[in-house]
């Protein structure tokens, strides 16, 4: 193993053996007849490493090998061929609270389960406070947990896997726990071990989120590696392979590549993209105590969204919000010069008070300097901003069009609204994101009833350096 490597994987593989021998069970099977079983390869000679401190991302669409990749870290079973290496302790974030006793409290799981993993009852003592302040049940603690929500009974696993003190997190979409805050909470969370140079290896199908947090990605499809590399080289190959049938497009024009994924478009110009993590975006901050996720920010890659057509020039989306009355369609249309419209709606599904809206596009930090209206600056060199969302603003510039240039490689990067009300904003990212944000910005808090609202129009164009 490197010096460096905390996780090898040499030539792995892993089959499954499916089918059955017994004649009821296949009376009414068409695919084989009684007797037969056919071996099921999950992995086919996977190799790659993560090194210590990385955050590296597992993508793939469903039966890929993702959570396969996981169990064979943790332990929960073994590879059929190859070799797997692995240095320091482990916490597996990948079926929370599977081995919680039922009939036991939530104290007693917590004693149970942190001497599974490896803690003795003094350390569980010293961080038992914790572990409940962090999964918010300290009134509950004394509850059977069969008596949990589904919520209440993921937020004590997760908060029990993460105070274990672990070197290395196995993450299997668990951001998915909890409502909207919870899960800025674990993200935070993440965040924090980063900082302290743990390794994370995450699988997840929200590229939004992954996008955001990795530092390195893995794509698999059918048990084999894809792409392995950078963030952007792997979620780019998986759009470009997935096509429209998991909500996903791809429009191209010329030396211009837009690559549309669940709330999020991509930009490439001749092959190297030159947005960053979130590309272009909407957030929506939902105001009002009577309604699910208030106070909160709800970027577009929050969404559940699918495509509703797609033809060689624009793609037609929707996305509906889980945790507020709210969906959004989206058309964007790739003109023959390469310039993209980007037309946005706003569904309301219930009264709503909305307190701010926001349409973005995060460029990679290749950018250097921004113009709008008669003013002009640069783009700081480091990213010192901590705080999830607490971003550094840097001008508002007059007028409705916003330009960022860069390195003599970089096309300088025109944005435009015709909608009004929304102020131009300029933008620097915290040092998670990286990105520079060319942002419209629409402060005016609206009380909307239920219909079907014009959220933002704009374009965005690409000019030779």
């Amino acid at each position: 193993m490197s010096s460096e490597s905390v996780i090898e994987f040499s030539g792995v593989g892993k089959h499954y053996r499916t089918g059955t021998s017994n004649p009821l069970r296949t009376l009414f099977s068409r695919s084989r007849p009684p007797g037969q079983t056919q071996d099921l390869w999950a992995l086919r000679n996977v190799s790659f490493s993560v090194r210590k401190g990385e955050v590296y991302g597992i993508i793939g669409p469903n039966g890929a090998g993702k959570s396969t990749i996981l169990k064979l870290l943790a332990g929960v079973t073994t590879p059929d061929g190859g070799e797997i290496r692995i240095a320091g302790r482990i916490a597996p974030l990948i079926e929370l609270g599977a081995g919680f006793h039922p009939d036991l409290s939530g104290r007693e799981n917590v004693y149970l389960n942190g001497a599974l993993m490896g803690l003795s009852r003094r350390e569980i003592d010293l961080r038992y406070d914790e572990i409940v302040a962090f999964a918010e049940l300290a009134g509950f603690m004394e509850t059977p947990v069969k008596h949990y929500s589904s919520g209440m009974f993921v937020r004590l696993g997760f908060s029990l896997a993460v105070h274990t003190d672990p070197e290395i997190l196995l993450v299997d979409e668990v951001l998915s726990v909890g409502d909207e805050r919870f899960q800025r909470k674990c993200l935070r969370k993440f965040l924090q071990f980063r900082e302290e140079g743990k390794t994370i290896v995450v699988v997840s199908h929200d590229l939004g989120m992954v996008s955001s947090i990795c530092t390195r990605m893995l794509f698999l499809a059918q048990g084999k590696v894809v792409a392995d590399g950078s963030v952007e080289g792997a979620i780019g190959r998986y759009l470009q392979t997935m096509g429209e049938g998991e909500g996903v497009g791809v429009l191209q024009q010329g030396d211009t590549t837009v690559l549309f994924n669940s709330g999020r478009a991509s930009i490439f110009d001749r092959g190297r993209e030159i947005t960053k993590k979130l590309g272009l975006y909407t957030s929506i901050l939902v105001n009002g105590r009577d309604l699910p996720g208030s106070g909160i920010w709800h970027e577009s890659t929050r969404a559940v969204w699918r495509c509703t057509s797609i033809d060689s020039r624009t793609i037609r989306c929707r996305g509906d919000y889980i945790s507020a009355p709210l969906a959004q369609e989206w058309e964007l249309a790739l003109d023959e010069h390469g310039a993209l419209k980007w037309s946005v709606w706003l569904e309301v599904l219930r009264r709503v008070s909305i307190e701010r809206r926001q349409a973005n596009v995060m460029l990679s930090e290749d950018y250097r300097t921004w113009a709008g209206g008669s003013a002009s600056g640069a783009f700081p060199p480091e990213f010192t901003s901590r705080d999830y969302h607490n971003w550094e603003i840097l001008a508002s510039p007059e007028g409705s069009t916003m330009t960022a240039s860069g390195r003599a490689s970089a096309p300088e990067v025109q944005f435009r609204t015709s909608s009004s009300g929304f102020a131009a904003t300029i933008v620097n990212s915290n040092f998670f994101f990286s990105g520079r944000v060319l942002m419209f910005l629409d402060p005016e808090a609206v009380n909307l009833q239920p219909g079907r609202y014009p959220y933002f129009s704009g374009d965005l164009r690409l000019n030779e350096p």
